[in-house]
């Protein structure tokens, strides 16, 4: 690195500016230029927000040079609102994003110092003193005092260099009178902000988060300097964001002339052509492959106009009057069939090619175009496997996937099956052998696939033979083509990646049972959508080949281990066998849930996470559970064994000397078949033990639990039949109402069912429904005539459970102060980190009857700006109103009422859809946007409601709040009624 003395400038404390050279012309991102931050919708994940005391209100500087004017001597050259006179160090206006999002900045200073050691989240960063002024400006056409990129997010790393542990950015802010500004910072390591001399942000992260901090600055009129420092982190990319939003909430910069100081005309271009975002997207249209080419400022730039020129279409994009770069240009091209493109798209003097190297795309997306056609005459059986196919053909391209080997693969097997399809010849009718299988998914309605192997012995035609079925579960690294071949025994090589082996690796070529590997839709814990997919995965093949239904088989690694127990536990007669590897279990033996500071709801909601609580349904399933002993904690698989002990059940324990792998060793030469081959589920049992935690989960063979007493405690029915008599002796716990059909083994009777109760006897015509009253039972005769009196499967609770089912996502638009945080806060809910789901997310004026009546709503942002919250609000048991939020709504069976104010309170709770009985909707708002967008802090595990305001957010990317230091004002469940408690 060289010395201070060696750089053209300093910055005004004395430190080196960055050294010149240093721009990557060709991406688009310099080390010594503008600072990007564009944020695109999908790019916006969670906001963060460090609570820095009450607002800190900015002193404006007092120096004689700030109070002295003069007429700026430089050309205007785009339409701006009126603005001061400029002082010497004035310098043009600086726009933001369409999204908020600045990117333009001065670079102070950078250090090679090692930073001080990286705190814990929300730990503060060391305060130091910072300048009030800019020195002169740099040399003409100079970029070493600036950084620059295009890009949703700055990678300072690539601005500054890897040497450079510390960073120092500025920006001037000329006032004309008195505003407040909101600033949303995401960045990873120590960031402090400070405006003039006081500090407005202090905050500290691991990982970079998008708008995860916020700063409240009150700006009296006239000049401030904003400087920002940041540290580099540990083990991370060092990155930064940062959104601006005015007064109301708007990304706008009206009244506030943002500038990084004087520029000339040449280093004002040169710096456009750095923040422009020139990108190529590529994508599967109609008749072949389609390119788009566009230029955009998702970060703003300097407020001129630019001329720009895609394929040879010049337009001149110029910033609105509001400071705020909405312009951009762009074009679609449809690819020829041989050759490139050869076009260009110009920025000033930037130019960059795109359309290049087109070959291997325009083979995909003929593929896909053929396949499409193919559809049409395909018959039903095939249509979900095609549209998987199909919709993978498009992805790849629009990805940019550029594994050359798996596009041979998709573009060979879509060319041979168009042509089988052309020949009527339905190939999916009955497959053999190893086969990637899809369906239409109900939750979003996208193609998922599933892969299969069909054992060659097996026959359709004439034959009535049924066959076992194994499920086999990947782990949270893995994906279900490597998960299922090592379960064949086909481990995968050591020059395979996870990914390589699932598309590469060896074929399989026989098995003594059907098996199938759902994809579970990624890192899911086969919790919720993932636990879905697995069922409708199951659902497909049950439909297409003869399984026998007292042989389906679960197993699964690591995340797949935990998931081989969860899923049986919570379908106890749906499998008739597990081998769980390396599961985790106990949600006890967790570092950040074990500790005594959960509130009783969250201990309660750890428990219902935890296998080991719902072992009681493991009766009639015999486990094989492994761990390796170098595998620790051994308590994740040793509390389950425990449990399974201590309740007499059937399973088996091994602790191999191993590592975290156990699955090579217990897959290899068909181990897992033979262990299988050993079990079957009872048709009859005489005996039924179930317990449940929720709602959704509550039958087993010929018991139904209706109702538990309390919606934060299990409940428990213990049923015996005694075949002799036909009486059936019953035992429960914190259960409110169940039902009992007639058992099997009783099916020939014809007299009423004859039940003991608890010590009280009851008898009725089967199905026997009943329903506990005060210390006894009594019969119910018919269900519930009212659908929305009680919660049930799908209308339930606690908040996580609505992710089991097919979700829209509303973002309320009445209110334009409003509108983009909506927006941002549903593309957090709507992408959980390492979930494959694609939930549509749409306007409030876009939301149809049928949506209402066949989707489960979500509902972001408060009754003043989502039209359908504001429809439904006297009926919900919480109000949102223009101050805060009633919990309790002053009606009838409600109980009682309790308010909560404040500008950052916030709630999410989940109740009955008012004209929608037989669906939720999930509520997301707060009465002014920043108690919407804190929602985005919640931890992930919760109860019916939530109310929250600043003092949650420690509990940011948490399992649970308690032991973070995060409080909520209030949370709990509603009672089995939908009433307060």
């Amino acid at each position: 690195m060289r010395k201070k003395a060696d750089y053209p400038g300093r910055c005004p404390r004395g430190g080196p500016l960055a050294p010149p050279g240093r721009c990557a012309h060709a991406v688009g991102v310099t080390r010594c230029g503008i600072l990007a931050n564009g944020c695109a919708l999908v790019a916006a994940s969670a906001l963060f927000v460090a609570s820095c005391g009450d607002e800190i209100r900015a002193r404006a500087s007092a120096s004689s040079a700030d109070a002295s004017v003069r007429p700026s001597t430089r050309p205007t050259v785009a339409a701006a609102p009126p603005s001061p006179p400029a002082t010497s160090v004035d310098g043009p206006r600086i726009a933001i994003g369409p999204e908020g999002m600045l990117s333009t900045w001065r670079l102070l200073s950078t250090s090679s110092a090692p930073p001080p050691s990286a705190g814990d989240a929300g730990t503060a960063a060391p305060a130091v003193s910072e300048p009030t002024s800019f020195e002169a400006p740099p040399r003409p056409g100079s970029l070493e005092a600036f950084a620059v990129g295009d890009r949703e997010t700055l990678d300072l790393e690539r601005v500054v260099g890897p040497e450079v542990t510390t960073v120092r950015l500025g920006a001037e802010l000329h006032v004309r009178e008195t505003t407040r500004v909101h600033l949303l910072v995401g960045a990873a390591g120590d960031v402090t902000g400070h405006l003039d001399d006081v500090i407005v942000l202090s905050r500290s992260s691991r990982r970079y988060r998008h708008d995860d901090a916020l700063a409240r600055l009150s700006l009296s009129p006239g000049r401030h300097v904003l400087v920002l420092r940041l540290s580099r982190p540990a083990n991370a990319r060092w990155r930064l964001g940062v959104r601006w939003l005015d007064a109301r909430f708007r990304p706008r910069s009206t009244g506030v002339r943002i500038s990084v100081g004087a520029l000339d005309d040449e280093t004002m271009r040169r710096l456009s052509e750095r923040a422009a975002r020139i990108e190529e997207r590529r994508a599967v249209g109609p008749s072949g492959l389609h390119v788009t080419a566009r230029v955009s400022f998702p970060g703003g730039g300097p407020m001129r106009a630019v001329t720009a020129d895609v394929a040879g279409a010049p337009t001149t994009l110029t910033p609105s009057d509001d400071g705020v770069w909405t312009a951009s240009a762009g074009h679609t091209f449809e690819a020829p069939a041989r050759g490139d493109l050869a076009r260009t798209a110009r920025v000033e003097s930037r130019t960059e090619p795109f359309g290049r190297d087109l070959s291997s795309d325009v083979r995909v997306a003929n593929a896909a175009v053929a396949l499409r056609a193919a559809l049409a005459s395909a018959s039903e059986r095939s249509h979900g496997p095609l549209q998987w196919r199909i919709a993978e053909l498009e992805r790849i391209v629009a990805d940019g996937d550029r594994d050359e080997a798996w596009r041979r693969v998709l573009v060979t097997e879509a060319t041979s099956l168009a042509r089988r399809i052309d020949a009527t010849r339905d190939p999916f009718a009955d497959p053999r052998g190893y086969v990637r299988m899809g369906f239409r998914s109900r939750i979003d309605d996208s193609a998922q696939t599933y892969e299969l192997f069909v054992p060659p012995a097996y026959r359709r035609e004439g034959s009535t033979r049924a066959w076992p079925l194994v499920v086999t579960l990947h782990g949270f690294e893995g994906n279900a083509g490597d998960y299922f071949r090592n379960t064949l025994g086909l481990p995968r090589p050591p020059s395979q990646s996870l990914e390589e082996h699932g598309r590469h690796g060896q074929t399989p070529r026989d098995a003594p049972m059907i098996v199938m590997a759902p994809t579970a839709r990624g890192q899911t814990h086969y919790r919720y959508v993932g636990e879905s997919d697995v069922h409708e995965a199951m659902a497909d093949v049950r439909a297409r080949f003869r399984i026998d239904p007292e042989r389906i088989y679960v197993t699964g690694g690591s995340m797949g281990g935990t998931g081989a127990a969860y899923l049986p536990f919570r379908n106890p007669d749906l499998f008739a066998a597990s081998i769980a590897l390396a599961g985790y279990h106990d949600q006890r033996v967790r570092n950040d849930t074990r500790q005594d500071a959960l509130a009783p709801w969250e201990q309660f909601l750890r428990a219902a996470r935890s296998d080991v609580d719902w072992a009681e349904n493991a009766l009639h399933l015999p486990m094989l559970l492994v761990r390796g002993t170098r595998d620790r904690p051994l308590a994740w698989t040793r509390s389950l064994v425990t449990r399974l002990r201590e309740l007499g059940y059937r399973h088996e324990h091994r602790e191999p000397a191993l590592g975290h792998n156990v699955w090579t060793e217990t897959y290899r030469a068909g181990g897992a078949f033979r262990w299988f081959a050993r079990h079957r589920r009872p048709v009859a049992p005489e005996r039924v033990r179930l317990r449940t935690g929720d709602d959704r989960h509550r039958r087993a063979w010929w018991v139904t639990i209706d109702e538990r007493v309390a919606s934060d405690a299990f409940a428990e029915v213990d049923a015996r039949v005694d075949a002799t008599t036909g009486a059936i002796t019953v035992r429960t716990e914190g259960t409110a109402a169940f039902t009992m059909e007639r058992p099997p083994s009783l099916a020939s009777r014809t007299e009423p069912m004859r039940a003991i109760i608890d010590g009280a006897a009851v008898t009725g015509p089967p199905p026997l429904r009943v329903r506990r009253e005060g210390a006894s039972w009594a019969l119910v005769p018919t269900p519930s005539r009212e659908p929305s009196a009680r919660k049930r499967p799908g209308v339930s609770g606690p908040i996580r459970d609505v992710f089991h089912d097919a979700l829209v996502f509303v973002v309320g638009t009445r209110d334009p102060d409003h509108e983009l945080v909506n927006r941002l806060v549903a593309h957090h809910w709507a992408h959980p980190v390492g979930w494959d789901v694609h939930y549509p997310i749409v306007r409030d004026a876009d939301v149809t009857e049928e949506m209402i009546r066949t989707r489960t709503l979500v509902l972001v942002g408060p009754p003043r700006s989502n039209a359908l919250l504001a429809r439904w609000a006297s009926q919900l048991p919480i109000r949102i109103d223009a101050r805060g939020i009633v919990v309790g709504a002053p009606r009838p069976g409600l109980g009682q009422a309790h308010r909560f104010d404040g500008d950052e309170v916030g709630t999410v709770f989940v109740a009955p859809c008012p004209d929608a009985p037989d669906r939720s909707v999930l509520v997301i708002a707060g009465p002014t946007p920043l108690g919407t967008w804190r929602s985005t802090f919640l931890p992930d595990i919760l109860p019916d409601y939530v109310v929250f305001d600043a003092r949650i957010a420690p509990a940011r990317d948490r399992w649970a709040a308690g032991g973070t230091g995060a409080q909520y004002l209030t949370a709990g469940f509603f009672d089995p009624r939908w009433r307060m408690r």
